[in-house]
């Protein structure tokens, strides 16, 4: 019940206590008091019963109000928290959107670094695929020549082995004939044989004789293949010089030659590898002189 119809029914009843002793009074000069005094008995008795229950039905009617208006209240206050609420989801999904978006873009961008990475990455690799094919082409022509050496290598050594042998047998031949000579010599100068015979035979013994010299021999003490040097355990004091070539020997088997350098000490001496064969050089292989090895 609204405040104005409060207000009117306070009216109604006043006007009601007011009127009504009047009406009696006027009612009761011109009719008859008692009657009319019983009639508006039963009349102020009834409006009475009316006005209570008219009074009953609005404080029944403002309490559900009261009440209605409360739950509206508290609706209301619900709906104010929700949208309160709604609109920090709100702003939090915003915010999470605009996160999504900077991560939508880093990602782009680095989908677009790895996509130029890739590209640089393949083309490195078809660059190295080719150089790949290149370099396998490359070995396979080496292997080729590798093994085109290596016949080579044991061609020369054959041939090596057999100019050796051919010059033992001439070396052989020439101590024979040396012997002869010396033989020719001594016949010469004790016999009977004419002066100019002895004059013109002297000299071609002299130009024969070999220098009195002992074999040289030592091992291999030190290999350095990259720079294709080796060391040797003999040196000045045993009569190595520069430039003279040492035979390297493994189990009577010839391996390579060693042409003697400059770096000579009295018990050591460094050499050039040469004329190698189809075995490597290694610490501990005997080295004889050649003029030695020859002699044999």
């Amino acid at each position: 019940m609204t405040p104005v119809t409060k207000i009117f029914v306070v009216l109604v009843c006043l006007f009601a206590f007011i009127f009504t002793p009047l009406t009696i009074g006027f009612v009761a000069q011109s009719y008859h008091w008692r009657t009319l005094a019983e009639q508006y008995q039963e009349t102020i008795t009834t409006m009475v019963a009316t006005e209570r229950a008219t009074l009953s039905s609005a404080a029944s009617a403002v309490s559900h109000y009261q009440a209605q208006r409360e739950n509206d209240r508290l609706s209301m206050q619900s709906l104010k928290n929700e949208i309160a609420k709604l609109e920090r989801e709100k702003e939090q999904l915003a915010h999470e959107k605009e996160e999504c978006d900077a991560s939508r873009a880093s990602w782009e961008s680095s989908a677009q670094t790895l996509s130029a990475q890739l590209k640089v990455i393949n083309n490195h690799n078809q660059a190295l695929s080719e150089e790949n094919s290149r370099l396998t082409k490359s070995e396979q022509d080496l292997q080729a020549r590798n093994l085109n050496l290596q016949d080579r290598v044991e061609e020369l050594s054959a041939n090596s082995v057999t100019l050796a042998q051919q010059l033992r047998q001439k070396i052989e031949e020439m101590t024979a004939v040396r012997q002869e000579n010396d033989q020719l010599r001594q016949s010469l100068q004790f016999g009977k044989a004419s002066g100019v015979l002895t004059s013109a035979a002297q000299p071609s013994a002299k130009a024969g004789a070999p220098a009195k010299t002992g074999e040289i021999r030592g091992s291999v003490t030190e290999v350095r293949s990259t720079e294709g040097l080796a060391s040797i355990d003999v040196g000045s004091s045993a009569g190595v010089t520069e430039g003279m070539v040492m035979a390297v020997i493994r189990n009577s088997e010839y391996i390579c030659d060693l042409i003697i350098t400059d770096k000579v000490d009295p018990t050591q001496a460094v050499g050039k590898i040469t004329v190698q064969g189809g075995k490597e050089i290694r610490p501990g292989d005997t080295v004889i002189d050649e003029r030695s090895l020859m002699a044999r």
